[in-house]
């Protein structure tokens, strides 16, 4: 019956599905397979690290990415490497068939240096319809892309060294941006990622840059810039076209020893709030700033996606909350993370203070957090009342459950967006290794009573899922469109239970997760069956 569907259908079909789906649809029939291969080759997520997919949606990151698929554990015997390699000889075997369907390359920053310029070999040669390249920060990458130029609309301008250098570039890295600049049809770039600042590169004499996506990384080595005359240097509504901008991410590379720079007034980022059509706003690594984050709700009415990283872990204050409730971006937001303290009383807190001590504040009392508390936390972690006792870090590093599984040994993946980039393990590992580093620490013996196992860590997880059913409940009455919701590193579906309820659902073992959130509602009729 599938085969009897023109491409057509098929590639609108395939659109919709993940990774593994699409890759089935490909064992159909030869015309089936004709249909859904191009949604494979069209955007490619280059990784070295594993792809960790979510439990509760198996597509979420892999609708639009194709991500190269190895385990956690092939990365240790194999490493990524071995997949990057095999994706290179296919393309290089089927160059004419499989490389024009890419159309977007996403790479992640430690790709092996020798295949990576293997690949862009291959793909200036024969990808004839690529358009983006992108989310490197290597200068030799920047460099290798620019015979295909031209035809690009994404561009990023590198740094020369990854992390900031102490002293201030030169003009001989500007100049040879410059260079490499003038390759380029700027009237056809829709997607700019910059690590310089780019109000002392561009003048006023420059059109303004039809963007649709800007990622302003702001470092202190490239903020000098060009000599530029200080009546020509423009402001950032000169330089990008006010109305074109829809996705914005800001990420600072200051460190914690510039906590003193306002770097929202050194690079004038209250700029971009005369840019009223931007519907996507990052913050990552940036000091909190109330006014901003205020003024980013009165001013990007219409935003859908807003994700808050600040450096530190520093928190999202409530007033901040409060204020963008009676926004109207309120009512148009999709897309929410961000950390907020403010909101409930932690699961697990602990004192460093003369009477150091541990914490407990358990806040759900349904049946399996209580089942949590009993056979897993007083069983396991706090048995008797000494051990709620801190005498030195080891004793917060061994039973402090919360920070193990989300600092310590994290079980959950990081991605740039939960529901449309793949899930990657930079720094989490699967649960198997959690489990064991764990014991270790807690000196417990594989067979024992004590020895925590995998299924000890998920009722954790769920435990501490169901510890933020307030915040939850009080978000998702503030803004009613979410559809994603990332609390507290807790990255959750929103789904909608009756015509009354919605509730938070784990993206990440989801399996066997029973929300707290949801009551059985009672009317007139229910009370007589």
């Amino acid at each position: 019956m599938l085969d009897k569907l023109p491409r057509e259908v098929i590639d609108r079909v395939a659109k919709y599905l993940g990774q593994e789906d699409k890759i089935s649809l490909t064992y159909v029939s030869k015309e089936v397979r004709l249909g859904a291969v191009p949604r494979l080759y069209k955007n490619l997520f280059l990784n070295e690290r594993y792809y960790m997919p979510s439990d509760y949606d198996r597509s979420l990151g892999t609708r639009t990415w194709s991500v190269l698929k190895f385990t956690y554990n092939d990365m240790q015997l194999f490493t990524s490497t071995y997949k990057f390699k095999c994706l290179i000889r296919t393309l290089k075997e089927n160059n004419t068939t499989l490389c024009p369907l890419i159309n977007a390359v996403h790479c992640t920053w430690h790709l092996e240096r020798q295949e990576m310029m293997e690949f862009i070999d291959v793909v200036n040669k024969y990808a004839s319809n690529l358009t983006v390249f992108e989310n490197f920060i290597r200068d030799d990458i920047s460099r290798k892309l620019v015979p295909n130029a031209a035809k690009m609309q994404s561009l990023t301008i590198t740094p020369r060294t990854v992390l900031p250098q102490k002293a201030q570039e030169e003009a001989i890295y500007y100049d040879g941006w410059l260079w490499r600049l003038s390759h380029y049809n700027l009237d056809s770039i829709r997607r700019l990622t910059v690590h310089i600042n780019v109000l002392n590169f561009f003048t006023t004499d420059d059109e303004p840059l039809r963007l649709e996506y800007l990622c302003l990384n702001l470092r202190k080595d490239t903020f000098a810039g060009l000599d530029i005359d200080p009546n020509l240097r423009p402001r950032y509504f000169d330089i990008f076209d006010r109305h074109m901008l829809k996705q914005l991410s800001l990420v600072s590379w200051y460190d914690t020893e510039d906590a003193d720079i306002n770097m929202y007034d050194v690079w004038q980022l209250g700029d971009f709030f005369y840019f009223p059509n931007v519907e996507d706003c990052s913050l990552v690594s940036l000091y909190p700033n109330v006014t901003f984050l205020k003024d980013s709700g009165l001013n990007w009415r219409n935003m859908k996606r807003l994700k808050v990283d600040y450096i530190c872990e520093h928190t999202v204050a409530r007033e901040v909350l409060e204020f963008m409730a009676i926004c109207h971006c309120s009512q148009t937001l999709e897309y929410l993370e961000l950390r907020c303290l403010e909101l409930g009383e932690p699961l697990l807190s602990y004192s460093d203070q003369e009477d150091a001590g541990f914490r407990l504040a358990i806040s759900c009392q349904c049946d399996g957090c209580q089942r949590t508390l009993t056979d897993i936390i007083r069983k396991k972690y706090l048995r008797t009342a000494d051990s709620f006792k801190i005498r030195d870090f080891h004793d917060v590093e061994s039973r402090n459950f919360v920070m193990q599984m989300f600092k310590l040994f994290p079980i959950l993946p990081h991605s740039q967006d939960f529901d449309c980039s793949p899930a990657i393990g930079y720094v989490s590992k699967p649960i198997a290794e959690h489990v064991t580093n764990v014991n270790k620490l807690l000196h417990h013996e594989e067979g024992s009573e004590y020895y925590v196992t995998e299924a000890d860590i998920i009722a954790l997880y769920h435990m501490y899922v169901h510890s933020l059913r307030k915040p939850f409940d009080y978000l998702l009455s503030k803004f009613p469109k979410l559809r994603y919701l990332a609390l507290n590193d807790v990255p959750t579906a929103v789904v909608k239970v009756d015509q009354q309820q919605t509730c938070n659902i784990p993206i990440f073992y989801s399996e066997g997760y029973k929300s707290n959130q949801v009551y059985e509602l009672v009317n007139d009729e229910s009370l007589f069956h």
